[in-house]
């Protein structure tokens, strides 16, 4: 209610016409209280001179059927969702500590464009992961192949300091990081 109120107001008094939900993982809102982002979607979407929704950052983990039949319903929200899969290859997010699988993800994709046919999507790839092997690149490339992104962001990897892949040793060559992001980004 506080949210809806509060873009009420920005669209009354100031002329605000987008409004983006955002969250490190903003498709958990509400889980706590028993609300969630598809219902405040929709309860936004009613809002008169509101003209377009957007949320950002999702997490694969958390797409529910809920939110992704919302995408087919709400007349104001984007028709554009960036959803990071970050790999292609599920040993690399295990060891990234994601709690998908790339079929998973890719049941995701489906169901996004069984919902909205117009979607346009996007994610990020992170090229050569700690210790990342051949095969598992030829993963991402694979799951690349399959999930027909509209467009995408990729990186090498490098390390974040406190986090577990920082403190993993890496014996994957810079070299190497490079080509494979150059492979995935000429595909």
């Amino acid at each position: 209610a506080e949210v809806v109120e509060d873009v009420r107001k920005l669209v009354k008094y100031q002329g605000i016409q987008e409004v983006t939900l955002l969250g490190q993982n903003v498709n958990s809102y509400g889980k706590e209280n028993g609300e969630s982002l598809a219902e405040l979607i929709m309860e936004l979407d009613k809002i008169e001179g509101l003209e377009l929704i957007r949320y950002t950052t999702s997490h694969p983990y958390d797409v529910s059927d809920e939110l992704i039949a919302v995408h087919g319903k709400a007349k104001k929200l984007s028709k554009h969702l960036h959803l990071p899969v970050q790999s292609g290859s599920a040993s690399v997010l295990e060891r990234m500590h994601r709690e998908y699988t790339p079929e998973h993800y890719l049941g995701l994709l489906d169901k996004l464009r069984a919902a909205q046919p117009e979607i346009v999507l996007s994610t990020d790839i992170i090229a050569g992961f700690v210790n990342e092997t051949e095969e598992e690149h030829q993963e991402t490339m694979e799951l690349l192949s399959k999930a027909q992104f509209d467009f995408i962001y990729s990186y090498v990897y490098s390390p974040r300091a406190k986090t577990r892949a920082a403190k993993m040793e890496d014996n994957l060559p810079d070299d190497i990081k490079g080509a494979r992001l150059r492979e995935i980004q000429a595909h």
